[in-house]
This record gives C-alpha cells, sequence and structure tokens, in this order.
C-alpha cells in the first residue's frame, strides 16, 4: 500500500461504517443500450483496471493488498423498468446504497449495477472504496 493508501486505510479502521470513503458517480444511457452489451464492456474495463484487483489484509505488520482473480466478476442487474417513475426509483437505489459501507477486507473495493430504468434507458451506478480509487479514477 502507499502512504496515502495507508493513511486511508487507518481512518477507515476508526470508522468502518461510515460512507464517506465512498467514491460513486452514476451515466445514464438512453436510446436502448443492451445491458448484455454494457455488461460485457464492464467486465472488460474491470480486468483492465488492476487496481480494483485486490482487497485488503491486515496482520501485526500492518495492512496490504492482495490481489484477487477478476474472472467471473459481473457487474449487478436490477430491473426497475416496473416501477411508476423508474428515474426516480434509480435516485433512491443509489441513495439508499450509498448510506452502505463498502468493506475492502470482506469483498471487492468496488460495486458496479446496472439499474434498468425502461426499455431504452440504463443507469450505470458505479462506486468504490477511496482506498483503490480517487474522485478522478
Amino acid at each position: 500500500m502507499s502512504a496515502v493508501q495507508q493513511g486511508v486505510w487507518r481512518a477507515h479502521r476508526l470508522e468502518p461504517d461510515d460512507p464517506r470513503f465512498t467514491v460513486a458517480a452514476t451515466l445514464t444511457v438512453r436510446g436502448g443500450p443492451d445491458p448484455g452489451v454494457f455488461a460485457e464492456a464492464l467486465r472488460l474495463v474491470f480486468r483492465a483496471a488492476e487496481a480494483l484487483h485486490v482487497r485488503v489484509e491486515e496482520d501485526g505488520d500492518g495492512p496490504w493488498l492482495v490481489p484477487v482473480d477478476p474472472a467471473g466478476w459481473s457487474p449487478d442487474r436490477v430491473d426497475l423498468s416496473g416501477e411508476a417513475d423508474p428515474a426516480e426509483a434509480a435516485r433512491s437505489f443509489v441513495a439508499a446504497d450509498l448510506t452502505r459501507p463498502l468493506d475492502p477486507e470482506a469483498g471487492p473495493p468496488f460495486a458496479e449495477t446496472l439499474l434498468l430504468a425502461g426499455p431504452d434507458t440504463v443507469v450505470w451506478y458505479h462506486r468504490a472504496h477511496h482506498l483503490v480509487l480517487d474522485a478522478t479514477g
């Protein structure tokens, strides 16, 4: 871990349930994107983003990043197309999810979700622990 990552990790350990250690964004794609093709594109990006292929372990000597095999990873899909207002349902999903902290020891330090908000609209919701990604990542 870099010195900055170690600092973020120490802060996270003091307040592990604090969602402020999450960096997130959404992107709404209209015009009929195929969710399967979109998911495959995210799998390709994930395989190329080696910084995300980790989890954290820690012992008396401190924390370190352990490589994780990216094979088999896939983004989550949530179908909101049956909701009265799919766009509002997507906003509510993201707002609720942002209150849930990511645990880089238990699983991947990121989460990707495709929110299906209608027959021609996909909302890509990306979030990651600040340990592996900053706001410009």
